[in-house]
């Protein structure tokens, strides 16, 4: 419940202060537990994403553009300082996608998806070495439907088709960029990149599919074998988002048309979050024991509001704000950075 109420701290005291207020702004704030306070580091013209943050470290990255055709990595510290800045040898006009590029654990690589090579590149930031993979297999960024580094040297990828119902060649792959093996499983994966999940450990990787009606499966990422089947909510559920949250002890997912809900891990238990028979509440996203909760307005031309719910109390706050990016907490989940305004 306390991270709820400091989210909602956060997402006032920026709005009052004018800082990420306009739709066209690009602005990230940092709420800060020790000081009580929320910083605004960044108002640019050009739209700021973070492609590394974690509670297990105090920095953190992004990229961006500047007015010139060029991209820029940089590195904050905890308050929102630039620590540094390094300019990317290519340009690509669609940066600010959440899973085309992602950066090691070390900080010494990047991973993205090349549309010269329609594959996945990975790139040494210091030598500029480019080592290229999987050519000819992602006409598009879109087909990546998640990125992320399960270690220094290992990059996981689930391929499929954005938009796609059914993805029945969907795989899921594991990249070791050192060693060039490439791992795959195929797998029926839904073409929607928030309905599939990597836990904050790492251990676990929650996917929808189609195999026997839209299902929500775990798999252990080791092995990538099954490891729960969540019970379905109703015969014909259509599974929109899942977000793992409360240190992957949890798993929120969407029904559409039917509400959000909450999965235990422990006690395999699923509640509901949202009212039953609303249909305007969608899940966003999560952070700590707080989902995010979209509450579409009444009016087809109406701002929808925001929602913060803990699901472990219960207690929700309504926010007059306009939301649409990520929240990461970093420095051991005393501090949450946060993508707004754009």
């Amino acid at each position: 419940m306390h991270q709820c109420f400091v989210l909602v701290a956060l997402i006032a005291s920026v709005l009052t202060s004018g800082v990420a207020s306009s739709w066209g702004s690009a602005d990230i704030a940092i709420y800060d537990f020790t000081k009580s306070a929320v910083i605004g580091i960044a108002s640019n013209r050009w739209r700021e994403v973070v492609i590394d943050a974690s509670p297990k470290q105090t920095n953190f990255f992004t990229i961006t553009r500047l007015d010139a055709p060029k991209l820029i990595i940089r590195e904050r510290g905890e308050n929102g300082t630039i620590l540094s800045e390094l300019e990317l040898p290519f340009f690509v006009s669609g940066y600010a996608g959440h899973n085309w590029i992602k950066m090691s654990p070390d900080h010494k690589r990047i991973a993205f998806h090349n549309s010269e090579t329609k594959g996945l590149s990975v790139l040494a930031l210091q030598s500029r070495q480019q080592r290229d993979f999987l050519q000819n297999e992602f006409n598009f960024q879109d087909d990546i439907l998640l990125m992320r580094w399960l270690s220094t040297n290992t990059v996981l990828l689930l391929k499929g088709k954005i938009g796609a119902e059914v993805a029945t060649t969907g795989q899921i792959l594991k990249i070791n960029v050192d060693s060039g093996e490439i791992q795959s499983w195929p797998r029926s994966l839904d073409g929607t990149m928030t309905a599939h999940a990597l836990g904050q450990s790492g251990r676990f990787l929650a996917t929808v599919g189609y195999d026997r009606g839209s299902k929500i499966v775990i798999l252990d990422v080791a092995t990538m074998k099954e490891t729960k089947e969540l019970p379905a909510v109703k015969p014909d559920q259509w599974i929109a988002d899942v977000w793992w949250l409360d240190d992957d002890k949890r798993l929120a997912f969407s029904d559409v048309g039917n509400g959000v809900f909450c999965y235990s891990m422990n006690t395999g238990e699923i509640n509901r979050i949202t009212p039953e028979g609303n249909r305007r509440y969608f899940l966003e996203g999560a952070i700590g024991k707080c989902v995010v909760l979209r509450k579409q307005s009444l009016w087809s031309l109406g701002r929808p509001r925001f929602v913060l719910q803990d699901v472990v109390t219960g207690k929700s706050t309504t926010l007059d704000a306009y939301l649409n990016g990520f929240v990461y907490g970093i420095a051991g989940n005393t501090k949450f950075v946060m993508e707004v305004g754009y």
